[in-house]
This record gives structure tokens, C-alpha cells and sequence, in this order.
């Protein structure tokens, strides 16, 4: 499948990126490492040097030890391979800047994405596998290179990724395809919306003072019990504590312990 005819999903430095890996005209595939390692030396303006200082820098030579996990299957940029991991990212960036209403695609959004699960060939270079370092790099690469803070980046990345591998099976629109903007309006709304429900479905437990109003509000709302919801209350937890607010923290910890048991008991 080729990418050439949805540039205008992607920034001029993520563009500039990619073609200058597509000039190259190497047998190997583009994949998550090269494409950061392009993407830093571009973006000049990102803080990078945060993130090597933290994890190490990157290096070609680690595409050969940390390979992607989903290998070339037919994706192109400008006539040149590239592995199934970095081309299902491309999708996922465009659903995650959509959803963020930050169109097009930065150099430091691609990137969060390319390191957006653990088992991409970028994350375990930059982890060694580790899923507290893992999380830790969300966190930088976020803060940093993005210069954002979604709350909840672990289920949006995995919503991201989902969505992404979805559309993979239906072709992406032309530029001059009027379906383009409803493509792009789409993505957007399935994110911002999910995302919005959740965040008010985890609001309204936190309020939830009586085991068994809550039984009932999770019986009404079974999607309290998706893993995205307890990743969501881990990040609450951990930000609790960095800010020394240890009544909220216990707070989120109760939460997230009753939806625990009330998994435990009825699955």
C-alpha cells in the first residue's frame, strides 16, 4: 500500500523525514528506529536531547538487534519498503493527532506513536524491554518532544493503534477525494469521543461515595472494567503522589481496588 497520496495528513518535517529515508533507496525496510533517528536530526525544535540524555541515543545499527515485530507486508513511501509496525504508526499518529485536533502530523507525534507499544523495535532500543522504562519514556517523549500531557496516553495509544489496524483493511482517501475530510472528521470523533466517555464514566466512580451505587454504575457501564480504565486510574494514582496529594491518590487506589474485586467476582 502506498502512502504517497495522504501527505497532507503529515508535516513538512515528517515529510521531509520519510523522503529523505525513501531517497536512500536501501533493500532494508524504513522502520521505527531509522524513521526517529531522521525525524530528530530534522526537528530542530523538538527535545530530543531530553529524551537521548534519559534512554541513550539511537543508532542505525540497532535496527539489526531491535527489529519491528511486524515485517515488511507490501507498505511503501516513495517506492521504498517499510516494516507493517511503522506504516499501521502512520495511521495511528493520524487518528492520535485528529483526535487531538493537532493536524498534521509532527515529528514528535509520529514519534510518541512509533514508541507507542512496548514491542516496536524504537521502544525496546530505547527500554531494553522494561515496562517501567517503557512507561517512563510515554511520559518524556510526551512531555518534551510533544510538548502535551494526555493523562491517559497508554489506552489512547492502544485505542490509536486499534483504530489504525482497523482502517488498514479500507483503502485511505485521495487529497482530492471529498471523503478526506470525513476520513480525517471520523478519526477524530471516535477518539475524542471514547476518550470523553471514559474520562466522565471514571469521574462519575470517583463521586461514587456507596459500594453499591458504584456496583451499579459499573453493572450500567461495563466498559469500567476495560484495561484502558485501569491504566487510566494508575497514571491518576502516580500523578496524585508526585504532587504530595495523598488524599486524592487513596482515592483513585479505592476506585481502581473495587473495580479490581468486581472484576475478580464476576468474570
Amino acid at each position: 500500500m502506498g502512502f504517497d497520496e495522504v501527505r497532507g495528513t503529515f508535516g513538512d518535517k515528517v515529510l521531509a523525514a520519510l523522503d529523505e529515508l525513501a531517497h536512500t533507496r536501501q533493500e532494508s525496510p524504513i522502520d521505527t528506529i531509522a524513521l526517529l533517528i531522521a525525524m530528530a536530526r530534522i526537528d530542530v525544535d523538538g527535545d530530543w536531547q531530553r529524551l537521548w540524555l534519559e534512554f541513550g541515543e539511537l543508532t542505525p545499527a540497532m535496527s539489526q538487534r531491535f527489529p519491528d515485530p511486524a515485517p515488511f507486508a507490501g507498505d511503501l513511501w516513495r517506492g521504498r519498503p517499510m516494516t507493517g509496525t511503522v506504516a499501521v504508526a502512520l495511521h495511528a499518529s493520524a487518528a492520535l493527532a485528529a483526535g487531538s485536533r493537532s493536524l498534521p502530523v509532527s515529528p514528535g507525534m509520529l514519534g510518541l506513536v512509533l514508541v507507542g507499544r512496548p514491542s516496536t523495535g524504537a521502544s525496546c532500543a530505547l527500554t531494553g524491554g522494561s515496562p517501567p522504562r517503557w512507561a517512563r519514556l510515554l511520559d518524556v517523549f510526551q512531555r518534551d518532544v510533544v510538548g502535551g500531557n494526555w493523562p491517559e496516553i497508554q489506552p489512547v495509544l492502544k485505542f490509536c493503534y486499534e483504530r489504525a489496524e482497523a482502517l488498514r483493511s479500507t483503502p485511505m482517501p485521495t487529497d482530492d477525494d471529498p471523503s478526506t475530510e470525513r476520513w480525517i472528521q471520523d478519526m477524530s470523533t471516535s477518539v475524542a469521543e471514547r476518550f470523553k466517555r471514559l474520562a466522565d464514566l471514571m469521574n462519575q466512580l470517583v463521586r461514587a461515595e456507596r459500594p453499591a451505587e458504584r456496583s451499579r454504575l459499573v453493572a450500567k457501564h461495563p466498559e469500567l472494567l476495560n484495561d484502558d480504565v485501569d491504566a487510566g486510574f494508575v497514571k491518576l494514582i502516580a500523578d496524585a503522589k508526585a504532587q504530595r496529594d495523598m488524599v486524592a491518590a487513596r482515592r483513585y487506589q479505592d476506585r481502581l481496588d473495587f473495580l479490581r474485586e468486581y472484576r475478580r467476582q464476576t468474570w
